[in-house]
């Protein structure tokens, strides 16, 4: 009877212990809300199986310097889990319906801790556990070179070391609307680059935002191609020049700050200027 007290009252200051660490976590990182009119993007192509890189133009806190592996995405929105936004080491036996173990297994399960990442602010108590492919369940989910299990059984063998190789286990996921993500790419919040695994699965944390920057790139598409062919022609041809600087004085003052901009400028900062004066439709 003394051992059953002393083994729930650890259970209980360990399951408290947990809930504060949730919930400071998710107050820090969830004090902007999601947008409720957010501006759509069009839908070119998916950016699933690939990193998704938040940029230093990112305006929502929660997700400042943000890795996240991109799961699904389609034109009526995307899903993916953030890796590198770890929570604490909480007792795997927290994370286990005690019903499924008897009371000798959760004590060695207490005893096995794990790092927790914040996947998102979507579903926080959903558990997705991200791991290589070479581990596989019934209700194991292959995307690319990655892989997704949501069932007790990972945990447990995670706890007896039959899991898989590398693994993250995750709180919640990151989703977006029909058109969201793409309004946030159009304005540079995000960046893409191949899912890596050592990336992914690295042990620091804190160096995974750099290591995936470093390898961003972006999708360009035929329509961004077509753009910036007529910016060109229109940068080194005097007549089109003359013909924008005449339509009035607010887009003379975004084509001058264009003209001045040194050689190294952006190429978003070209296509945006262009699409502007694309969209104002202007008779070049």
């Amino acid at each position: 009877m003394c051992y059953y007290n002393d083994f729930m009252k650890k259970r209980i200051l360990l399951l408290l212990t947990f809930i504060i660490t949730i919930s400071l976590f998710n107050n820090g990182t969830t004090s902007a809300e999601g947008p409720k009119n957010y501006l759509k993007g069009k839908f070119y192509s998916s950016v699933k199986d690939h990193f998704l890189i938040a940029t230093e133009k990112m305006k929502d806190n929660r997700f400042e310097k943000t890795v996240v592996a991109m799961l699904e995405n389609d034109k009526d929105g995307a899903w993916g889990l953030v890796v590198n936004k770890p929570i604490g080491p909480i007792p795997l036996a927290l994370l286990v319906d005690p019903s499924l173990s008897t009371s000798e297994e959760r004590e060695e399960l207490y005893k096995v801790n794990i790092l927790i990442f914040w996947g998102g602010p979507v579903e926080e108590k959903e558990i997705f556990v991200l791991h290589s492919t070479e581990y596989q369940n019934e209700n194991t989910k292959n995307y690319g070179n990655i892989s997704i299990s949501q069932d007790y059984n990972i945990l447990l063998d995670i706890a007896e070391n039959k899991g898989p190789e590398k693994s993250l286990v995750i709180l919640g996921y990151s989703g977006w609307g029909s058109g969201q993500l793409e309004g946030e790419m159009e304005r540079d919040h995000w960046v893409l680059s191949d899912i890596n695994l050592d990336i992914a699965f690295d042990d620091e944390s804190n160096t995974k935002w750099n290591k995936a920057h470093k390898n961003s790139f972006l999708k360009i598409h035929i329509f961004d191609l077509v753009m910036t062919f007529c910016l060109h022609h229109i940068l080194h041809t005097p007549f089109l020049q003359s013909q924008v600087l005449r339509k009035d004085s607010h887009n003379l003052i975004i084509w001058r700050h264009f003209l001045v901009l040194p050689d190294a400028s952006t190429f978003l900062h070209s296509l945006h200027v262009l699409k502007l004066l694309f969209y104002l439709k202007l008779e070049l």
